[in-house]
């Protein structure tokens, strides 16, 4: 039903309307269409009268607005009533209510609920929506002319948290005036803490002040009060205090930590800048910053320098230390430039940063360290393609460090010269010829942390330039065989070159009758040389048969691989790049590289060489029926999942031509439930003390044929781990994916706690051997068990813990207890025993936005370590 009108919200000459449904639940749907009419006379309909009002009205736009029991339109008082589950919209503004009264006159609004007969509690009570802004009231008027409003018992969400009033008060800005008023995270009607406002003025999207107030927990005042109240009510972030933490460590003495400053940048990018400040001397300070442009590029940058003062001054024990800390991550949208990328991850520090500043276990634990940033280009419609970067990894146990500052790099992708542009028919062998151009320029450092950016890292630079072009062609006879001839060209330019002088006389520290010279001087080096490479890879198959219902048979499959490399004599001239010396106790020649030091080695001289590379790969796999199979197709169940032995032999090498074996094999039991690896290496030579020497060296003389055994075993490994679940947890982690914890002892303090999987056990063993000279081999053994379980669905107990059998000593163990406390939560964390035990008990209120609202008893393994 549409209506043309000039009033300001219903009928004003109308007779009185009493519109009630036979079956209450049928819905009653009106739509009022509200225009200011221009003209004077204006003509409705044949059934109204025509209106003559210029008056400017409060409600210009269409008004929407039904009810689900009945509407009232009372002309002798200008009042329009709704009942059951009443809405009213109004441009930006939706009214929700059991009952809505609307007064012509006034233009106000009056909307409240009713009481419920069975429950006592009040059903349908008003809901306001304006925009960003909402709330829930008992009861509220509000007028259209004026923009005011009086509401009563009001619940409104602003940003992360809740207000509750007795009597509020709105007015044209926007403003809420409140008294007796509560703010809260909790989204409870009646929230289980909240903090007491004796008056307040919420401003939208802005801030909320109010006067004195005190903290209420489940109803009970504490004597936990503040003057006054100012909390931020905004979607971006504001500039303010970053609050300390305080307390005691070991080393450093009493200490105020992580205190500072924020401050925002826009929507783009923010910094917190802190310090740290301790009573024996120390101090320290920090930057953190995360920024953003959509659709571009986002990341984050941490850099902390502190001076550390450890010890009693004027003793032996004092030690000052300066440490620092930098990591970077970079990331680019994909969707910025599909043709070029820039990323970086850093993440790099003084050597002895972590043994004073960790905070995490992982940290303090992880001896390596890594860095990288790289630049990409590829330019589109041609087979360039360029890449540069930076590398960098450091050991805080011996303090070394890595770096590659630059690494550049230009590719040209593979091209076929003589392949046609539409193919047709069955290409040409010379169609495969394929030629591509590689280079590389590398700039490395290797030195000691407390030796960067120094004049001796400068001098410990190795660079140097290297470029290949390979000109090949693909043959494939039938399935397993593959020819590859090629023509290669190799060129490298180093800055340094060394030379080798036989003295007779056994240096002691080196081990060695050599004396290295080294020259720093650029030179060139370059080779052309033919090469042949062929390939074998055939599959055999094997099936055992079992007379079984459900079992029908055992499949293996056997894949053998054989390659051969060949290059050919080109000359009996030796490259002015290789040069001998005389060895005079072995009585022969020995030839060598002068660049064997250097970044690029050289290209081979012109002897031939040929490499054989055997492999041989076992799988096993059952084929068994399910219990209530109805296909009649059978499935396959992995047996042996892998089972690889690989090796080489160089038939032009003068001695050591057998490779050492590698051997690899593993799989998985019980549905992936149980995971089984196993590696070794075994080396097929002798190792014999050499009285020349003075040392235990590899001699050219197979254990076979000695001792009568395939080699010596110098490396093996085997890991066994286990993940027993509930079935609800089993089908969770298909459904989802589930944030594993940052650390052990951190598993509930800031991981995710996840009360879908009832309980959990994790089982894992490892074993290491290491046996390289005829000594008593290096043996590690740990094992490591941890679990969880749901007590209920607020409780959830979990643990960690592991024996070195090596050792015979219990690694780090940690029972962590978690309760979920609707708005607060309850954290547990203990360590009960060993270097790092501690103990953390923490209440706290889930939102950010109250996170320093925590009651928090602890002590730390990370104050307490004494160094």
């Amino acid at each position: 039903m549409y209506l043309r009108l000039n009033s300001l919200f219903f009928l004003l000459f109308c007779p009185l309307i009493l519109l009630t449904g036979q079956d209450r639940t049928d819905s009653i749907v009106k739509k009022v269409i509200i225009d200011s009419i221009a003209s004077s006379n204006d003509a409705v309909s044949d059934t109204m009268t025509v209106v003559k009002n210029n008056k400017k009205q409060a409600i210009d736009d269409p008004v929407t607005y039904n009810a689900e029991d009945s509407l009232i339109f009372d002309y002798t008082i200008k009042k329009a009533y709704l009942f059951g589950k009443a809405f009213v919209s109004y441009q930006d503004i939706e009214l929700k209510a059991e009952r809505i009264n609307f007064d012509m006159t006034e233009e106000s609004v009056y909307a409240n609920g009713i009481p419920n007969d069975s429950s006592g509690k009040d059903i349908g009570n008003p809901e306001f929506k304006q925009g960003s802004e909402e709330f829930t009231s008992k009861y509220l008027i509000y007028n259209f002319k004026t923009k005011k409003g009086y509401i009563k018992e009001i619940k409104s969400k602003q940003q992360d948290g809740y207000i509750h009033s007795e009597i509020t008060k709105r007015y044209p800005n926007g403003h809420i005036h409140m008294r007796n008023g509560k703010y809260t995270t909790c989204d409870a009607d009646h929230p289980h803490f909240y903090l007491s406002l004796t008056k307040a003025i919420a401003i939208p999207e802005d801030k909320i002040v109010s006067g004195p107030a005190y903290v209420v927990l489940a109803d009970i005042p504490l004597p936990i009060g503040l003057p006054f109240g100012f909390f931020p009510n905004t979607k971006s972030s504001k500039s303010g205090v970053i609050i300390p933490s305080y307390g005691e460590e070991a080393n450093r003495g009493f200490f105020l930590r992580g205190g500072g400053y924020y401050i925002p940048f826009g929507d783009y990018a923010d910094a917190r800048i802190t310090g740290d400040i301790y009573s024996k001397g120390s101090w320290g300070l920090g930057l953190a910053s995360n920024y953003l442009l959509k659709y571009k590029f986002g990341g984050s940058v941490n850099a902390t320098y502190i001076k550390d003062k450890l010890g009693i001054p004027q003793t032996n024990t004092y030690n000052e230390a300066y440490n620092y800390s930098i990591t970077w991550s970079h990331r680019q949208d994909q969707k910025a430039n599909p043709s070029q990328n820039f990323s970086a991850n850093v993440n790099m520090s003084s050597s002895s940063y972590e043994r004073t500043n960790a905070r995490s276990l992982n940290n303090l634990t992880t001896n390596t360290k890594s860095s990288s940033i790289n630049y990409s280009k590829q330019w589109v419609g041609t087979p360039f393609n360029f890449s540069g970067g930076f590398k960098q990894s450091q050991n805080s146990l011996n303090k070394e460090v890595l770096m590659q500052l630059p690494s550049l790099a230009f590719n040209v992708n593979t091209l076929y010269p003589f392949r046609r542009k539409i193919v047709t028919g069955k290409m040409k062998w010379y169609e495969n010829i394929q030629v591509n151009y590689s280079s590389t320029f590398e700039n490395n450092v290797s030195t000691k942390d407390s030796l960067m950016f120094t004049p001796y890292m400068l001098d410990t630079m190795e660079n140097g330039f290297q470029h290949n072009i390979p000109l090949s062609t693909n043959i494939k006879l039938g399935s397993i065989m593959t020819i590859t001839p090629s023509l290669n060209y190799k060129g490298i330019l180093n800055t340094r070159y060394i030379e080798k002088t036989f003295t007779g006389v056994l240096d002691s520290a080196r081990g060695t009758f050599l004396k290295t010279d080294t020259f720093e001087k650029l030179s060139y080096a370059q080779a052309f040389f033919p090469s042949l490479n062929v390939s074998v890879a055939p599959k055999l198959y094997g099936m055992y048969k079992i007379q079984h219902d459900r079992f029908k048979a055992i499949r293996h499959v056997l894949s053998p691989s054989v390659s051969f490399s060949f290059i050919p004599q080109l000359g009996d001239n030796q490259p002015s790049y290789y040069k001998s010396y005389y060895d005079s106790i072995q009585k022969k020649y020995v030839q060598y590289s002068i660049y064997e030091k250097s970044l690029y080695q050289a290209p081979r001289p012109g002897g031939k060489s040929g490499r054989i590379g055997f492999g041989l790969r076992n799988t096993l796999e059952l084929k068994y029926f399910s219990k209530n199979d109805t296909t009649g197709v059978a499935k396959k169940l992995p047996l042996l999942e892998n089972l690889d032995i690989r090796s080489g032999y160089d038939i032009y090498r003068e001695e050591f031509k057998l490779d050492p074996f590698n051997i690899t094999t593993g799989t998985r039991l019980f549905n992936g439930e149980i995971d089984v690896r196993l590696t070794g290496v075994v080396d097929p030579y002798i190792l014999q003390y050499d009285s020349t020497y003075k040392r235990y060296l590899r001699k050219n003389e197979l254990e076979f044929k000695k001792n009568k055994r395939m080699g010596r075993l110098t490396n093996a490994s085997l890991s066994f781990g286990t993940r027993f679940q509930s079935k609800q947890g089993k089908k969770t982690n298909q459904d989802k994916e589930i944030d594993a914890p940052t650390s052990e002892t951190e598993s509930y303090n800031y991981g995710y706690v996840d009360f879908d999987v009832p309980w959990s056990l994790n089982f894992d063993y490892s074993f290491s051997y290491s046996k390289t000279l005829p000594v008593k081999p290096i043996v590690t053994q740990t094992i490591r068990v941890s679990g969880d379980l749901s007590l209920t669905k607020k409780w959830k107990i979990g643990f960690s813990s592991g024996y070195d059998l090596s050792t015979r000593k219990a690694t780090t163990s940690s029972l962590n207890v978690y309760r979920d406390l609707h708005c607060w939560e309850m954290r547990v964390v203990i360590i009960p025993f060993g270097t790092f035990r501690s103990y953390n008990f923490t209440i706290n209120v889930k939102s950010a936005l109250l996170r320093d609202l925590k009651y928090e008893r602890r002590n730390s393994w990370y104050d307490n370590i004494r160094y």
